[in-house]
């Protein structure tokens, strides 16, 4: 008990301390008016993996013990892939989304939700060493990427951003398909499957997190979102 308690402190100060580091570089580096961009771009992000944690957040460890999750799993790509490509069409035709970069939103939130999805798996399947070193990970590499973009590349615009974060988490949510996809593998259970339920408990909770979220950030959007550079 202790040991996970410690693991939990680890992982957390250093997701704290990594994305620190990150923000300021990428204020020290590229600027407020990047910042403005990439603050937008994460917005967008965000609401759209609140929206696809309505089925893949953490409430679902709770139905992993019931449900079979090979058809957790197979049911969660599916409706990650439905959320991103109607969500990032819909902010594209309103004009919220960076002009010029909707193909790297669009595989960006697929790859964060289905990053964030397979650790949220892993977790439920009781591989705590494992969730930890996956929260570390990604931020990890971002930072690396970003240090490279910035000092090596030379790169000062919104893409020494968006470029990272694309690469981070590409690797992340390869390395956790590999991790889970081995634990799904030695799993054999022939336990129903039912999506209804876990829609039904995760849409009260992400519906709270939705109105809170735009609460405090709606104001992005009254912004003009950014030009893309070059």
């Amino acid at each position: 008990m202790f040991t996970h308690l410690l693991q939990s402190l680890i992982s957390r100060l250093g997701v704290a301390i990594i994305g620190f580091l990150v923000l300021v570089i990428s204020a020290k580096y590229l600027g407020v008016s990047t910042r403005g961009e990439i603050s937008l771009f994460l917005f967008n992000v965000a609401l759209l993996q609140i929206i696809t944690e309505v089925f893949t957040g953490y409430h679902l460890i709770h139905f992993m013990t019931k449900y079979r999750a090979h058809k957790i799993y197979g049911f969660g790509l599916v409706f990650i892939l439905f959320i991103t490509l109607v969500g990032n069409s819909i902010l594209w035709f309103a004009g919220k989304h960076i002009e010029g970069f909707f193909w790297q939103a669009f595989l960006i939130t697929a790859l964060v939700t289905l990053h964030t999805f397979q650790c949220v798996m892993i977790l439920g399947l009781g591989k705590l060493k494992f969730y930890y070193g996956l929260s570390l990970l990604q931020p990890a590499l971002l930072l690396c990427f970003l240090l490279s973009q910035v000092l090596f590349a030379n790169d000062l615009t919104f893409k020494a951003y968006v470029y990272p974060l694309l690469y981070s988490f590409a690797l992340a949510s390869g390395i956790s398909f590999g991790m889970l996809w081995r634990q799904l593998k030695s799993k054999k259970d022939h336990k129903p499957f039912a999506s209804l339920p876990i829609l039904k408990n995760g849409l009260a909770a992400q519906l709270a997190l939705m109105m809170f979220v735009l609460g405090n950030k709606y104001s992005f959007y009254l912004l003009e979102p950014g030009a893309e550079q070059e």
